[in-house]
């Protein structure tokens, strides 16, 4: 399969479901707004799920759509962690980690008797073409969650410099790989094109070449994909 030819899902287009129909604009106790700058996750795991959806044709995945699965996913998430968590007087948690998103998925995988689950690995270029190709053990081909560091491609705030090797201010940012080439990535970033300084806002299937990648894949960057239970 062409993972280039998954849908792709730009963040910049993102409703927040709780803005709608007189609500107050927020999760009403995570107290985050989705604004499209900060709704990476939500488009990049919407991009996997569509990308599953024709792996498990059969399944409940059939009924997301390209149009409506990014509002659909951020209630989803928002949902799980005021019923699993907040109710239950958790404080501290946030729709920005992806544990809680795979913890999600996962437990909404079983209960559909999908027997696979998400897991992490660290962000390299060698992780990336094994999940790609479905060379990791128990997975299959697959585009990859990867959480990158935009911090070197973006302006940032007064007395904030690019992070690299555990120094500077890291900027977090969700994309999907589709494609390993000898010139670098292939990206479907929900942002827009992290070279030209987010300047052009369409980056479905960007090119981010070899020279960048160390800056893109810190050292404290992960990468998402689904494997196998046993």
């Amino acid at each position: 399969m062409d993972f280039k030819q998954i849908p792709y899902l730009k963040q910049r287009d993102f409703v927040d479901p709780y803005k709608r129909q007189e609500k107050k604009g927020y999760h009403p106790l995570i107290k985050e707004e989705g604004h499209p700058w900060d709704t990476c996750m939500i488009s990049a795991r919407s991009m996997h799920l569509l990308f599953l959806k024709e792996i498990f044709s059969e399944s409940p995945l059939k009924t997301f759509y390209k149009e409506t699965i990014e509002e659909i996913y951020y209630q989803m998430i928002c949902d799980y962690l005021e019923d699993n968590y907040l109710k239950k007087g958790i404080k501290n948690i946030t729709r920005f980690s992806s544990a809680y998103h795979n913890e999600m998925l996962n437990k909404n995988f079983a209960a559909n008797k999908i027997n696979y689950r998400y897991v992490s690995c660290k962000a390299t270029i060698d992780n990336a073409k094994k999940i790609l190709s479905g060379a990791m053990p128990n997975s299959i081909p697959q585009p990859v969650i990867a959480g990158t560091d935009i911090s070197n491609f973006i302006v940032l705030k007064q007395n904030e410099r690019p992070y690299q090797n555990g120094r500077g201010t890291s900027k977090g940012h969700i994309q999907v790989f589709v494609e390993v080439t000898t010139e670098g990535i292939v990206s479907k970033d929900p942002y827009g094109n992290a070279i030209t300084g987010y300047k052009d806002h369409n980056g479905d299937n960007v090119l981010y070449p070899n020279k960048h990648l160390h800056l893109l894949l810190a050292d404290y960057c992960l990468m998402i994909y689904l494997e196998r239970i046993k």
